[in-house]
């Protein structure tokens, strides 16, 4: 029976095992701590960027506002909060402003666009990076074009070394922390109801509906999940970056970088958009060092050539030269 049970739960527990290897890894050489979280962050991305896209075959182009909406909460917890209130409730106020933010503007957002077919959808998402940069820059809010600063916050509130336990410390335990929950959530939606529901809809939105599915409920509840998972990252690259501007914020590269290890790791799957994630995150760190500027263009020849041979990305190849043998129960 335990045998049952651990085999059912594996593809849960070798995911979760790759991340707490890299948690181990930072605490045994912490001097390679910033390439870890350059790592973890590109897993999270990939997998948080996956709970909507994979489950519901709609692609949101401004899936990058979220990482920005998700710095500015953080950005705003600091410079608001940092002269009353202590550190560690500094950072998790600012948490929990960066899912209040994601999650009005997905639902916003989401209650009128997923009522659009995907073609349309991804559209209209452009338009909301856009105009929501030109907004802050054009009416100087949240700092403007000139963006926000939080070190000299923390250094006047709580002294130099708070700025180096938020900016490596908290950045890392946030950043893993979402990597760890984004990966118990795709795994509960690929085994219970909702998620069944959400794949019935990515099949055919029509027939779902007729059996009493409502595809706006189910596409907007994946959005707001997805939204706050983003926006979680985000709020730990302003910890580690300690400030944020919008022409970076809003900029479509982190949009790309998502499609592209979904895209490669398979859509609506668990573990290899995972391990896309380290392997895009690896390659990038290097090409980086390399071609520096040119390692999008070289990926996206790579998407091309994997979406042309594995149309299903490589987990949905695998699945199916490995079925019915014991690794097909890890492979989901």
């Amino acid at each position: 029976m335990r045998l049952i049970l651990l085999n059912k739960h594996l593809s849960l527990i070798f995911s979760l095992l790759i991340v707490f290897v890299f948690i181990l890894l930072r605490s045994i050489f912490p001097e390679y701590s910033q390439m870890v979280y350059f790592i973890v962050f590109y897993i999270a991305l990939g997998l948080a960027f996956n709970i909507f896209l994979g489950f519901t075959n709609y692609v949101c182009f401004g899936y990058t506002v979220f990482l920005a909406l998700g710095g500015y909460a953080m950005a705003h917890s600091i410079k608001w909060l940092a002269s009353s209130l202590n550190p560690v409730l500094v950072f998790t106020i600012g948490v929990l402003l960066s899912s209040l933010y994601a999650g009005i503007v997905a639902l916003l957002v989401g209650a009128i666009g997923l009522r659009l077919k995907e073609t349309y959808f991804a559209i209209a998402t452009i338009g909301l990076t856009q105009g929501l940069r030109f907004f802050i820059e054009g009416f100087r809010v949240w700092g403007g074009s000139e963006g926000l600063i939080v070190a000299g916050d923390i250094i006047s509130n709580y002294g130099s070394e708070w700025l180096t336990t938020l900016s490596i410390e908290y950045a890392d335990i946030l950043v893993f922390s979402t990597a760890v929950l984004s990966i118990v959530i795709t795994y509960y939606l690929l085994n219970s109801r909702t998620g069944y529901a959400l794949l019935a809809i990515r099949e055919d939105e029509e027939v779902a509906n007729s059996f009493g599915i409502n595809p706006v409920k189910y596409k907007l509840l994946a959005f707001m999940i997805s939204a706050i998972l983003g926006a979680f990252i985000g709020a730990s690259k302003l910890l580690k970056d300690q400030a944020v501007f919008p022409a970076e914020a809003f900029s479509l590269g982190f949009t790309l970088e998502a499609l592209v290890i979904t895209l490669i790791g398979g859509k609506g799957t668990l573990l290899f958009p995972l391990i896309a994630g380290i392997l895009y995150a690896s390659l990038k760190y290097f090409l980086t060092t390399i071609l520096p500027g040119f390692q999008l263009l070289i990926f996206a020849i790579i998407v091309i050539v994997i979406v042309e041979l594995f149309p299903e990305g490589i987990m949905g190849w695998l699945k199916k030269k490995l079925r019915g043998r014991a690794i097909e129960s890890i492979l989901i």
